[in-house]
């Protein structure tokens, strides 16, 4: 689509938290259409549904969410719906607003894993009213998603040039508070839980080590997070699961995207999307530890990584050109294939 789209984004944009989740993928897809030129109204569906309840309470309001969504669409007349961890919309007022606004595409983002069934079913009981669903999750569990009429399509998660706007790779010594962060919880996840106590255990005595959500120290957000990736050179991105194709947290994207030396694990595929000269890989606890090490003594090896991994994930993952990517889809351009991360298109 080259002209400009009329679009409303409901999401949980979580104006409730006063700022402190500014950099949330919400927020970033919403940049990225906004930048492509696009008139887009945002619909923030938790944030509704607590209007709509005089205590406060999003399943009491739910109701009356779902009502405005549909009274929304009517008076913004979009071109495009575009959903955004819309558990709570149900597939009855997505058929309202289809009926309200004849036409009109519906696509859905997705950005947490797939491998929970009661936590995706509602993907699933909605596809008769959706033309796409855009998940951060590759390979059979999203296939299994797709039904006719509704393609599913994976997509990295976004990285935006208002929001990661470091560059650590750049400063000098003297700034780095951190040599190495970990933010995320372990519990009830014992491999993480596993790495997290390795990694502790030592090299809590030989680097400035961080480790923000667990080993008893509290999560951190808004500017203080912003505070503690700025002051950092290198940092892990270690999901739940990384059996799962080209699964990843946003977590990932908030580091490189700053600029900050990234570790994954190498059995999540990426190696598809980043080489090990932008990404560090690696197999177990005493492998990752071995190379934090190297690269912590390696100042212009962490450096030269860092930047073309910043380089890359700017150019490919930037949440225009992934917004763009899902409005193709969603309107059947034949070259919503030209993107630089793995296709993986079910249809």
């Amino acid at each position: 689509m080259n002209h400009p789209l009329r679009i409303v984004h409901a999401a949980q944009f979580q104006f409730k938290k006063c700022g402190d989740r500014y950099f949330s993928s919400d927020m970033k897809f919403h940049q990225g259409l906004v930048r492509l030129g696009h008139l887009v109204y945002p619909y923030s569906i938790n944030d509704v549904a607590r209007m709509h309840s005089p205590f406060n309470s999003k399943p009491w309001g739910r109701r009356g969410a779902n009502r405005d969504l549909v009274k929304t669409c009517a008076n913004v007349r979009p071109h495009l719906l575009m959903l955004g961890h819309a558990q709570s919309i149900s597939l009855d007022t997505l058929l309202a607003c289809r009926q309200a606004v004849p036409g009109m595409k519906v696509a859905l983002w997705y950005v947490d894993p797939l491998w929970a069934r009661k936590d995706t079913e509602h993907l699933y009981a909605r596809r008769a009213a959706l033309d796409a669903i855009f998940v951060t999750t590759a390979g059979p569990l999203l296939a299994d998603i797709a039904a006719p009429g509704c393609p599913t399509a994976f997509i990295p998660n976004p990285v935006d040039p208002s929001i990661e706007t470091g560059r650590n790779f750049e400063l000098p010594a003297a700034d780095f508070e951190y040599d190495f962060i970990f933010l995320g919880s372990v519990r009830n996840e014992p491999e993480r839980a596993h790495y997290i106590q390795t990694l502790h255990d030592r090299l809590h005595d030989r680097l400035r080590l961080g480790l923000f959500g667990c080993m008893g120290h509290p999560f951190i957000f808004g500017d203080e997070r912003e505070r503690v990736i700025s002051h950092s050179r290198m940092a892990l991105s270690l999901s739940r699961r990384n059996d799962v194709l080209l699964y990843s947290s946003d977590r990932m994207a908030q580091l490189m995207g700053n600029g900050l030396l990234t570790f994954s694990a190498d059995s999540a595929g990426f190696q598809d999307l980043f080489t090990p000269d932008e990404m560090v890989y690696f197999s177990n606890p005493d492998d990752l530890v071995e190379k934090v090490l190297h690269y912590a003594a390696d100042d212009v090896a962490w450096r030269e990584t860092a930047r073309r991994g910043h380089a890359k994930i700017h150019r490919t993952c930037s949440s225009d050109v992934i917004a763009q990517y899902m409005i193709d889809v969603t309107f059947g351009n034949p070259q919503a294939g030209d993107v630089a991360w793995p296709v993986h298109f079910y249809q």
